[in-house]
């Protein structure tokens, strides 16, 4: 499944990176922020969603009450971090 997550997340970024800067006319610079974040946060969810469930049975807690509250919490606040650490990397310091 990990697998899976991380070619459909390439995938998606292959596909959007180009799509945004040629059919939307959006700058180089963001199509490549655009680009390098969905395969990254692809592969963040998909790690964090095959290891949460046992870490959480690990503490001793139910998953089926946890997960799904924890999980869309880390995948939104990591993934907003994400982004705008690539955004930093590539717009003020590639530049």
């Amino acid at each position: 499944e990990a697998l899976a997550g991380a070619l459909q997340s390439l995938l998606l970024g292959c596909l959007v990176g180009p799509a945004l800067h040629f059919f939307l006319d959006t700058s180089r610079a963001v199509s490549t922020v655009m680009a390098t974040t969905l395969p990254l946060l692809g592969l963040f969810s998909n790690c964090t969603g095959a290891m949460l469930p046992f870490l959480v049975t690990w503490a001793g807690l139910d998953p089926a009450v946890i997960v799904g509250p924890l999980m869309t919490t880390l995948v939104d606040t990591l993934g907003l971090m994400i982004y705008l650490s690539v955004a930093t990397a590539t717009l003020v310091h590639g530049s």
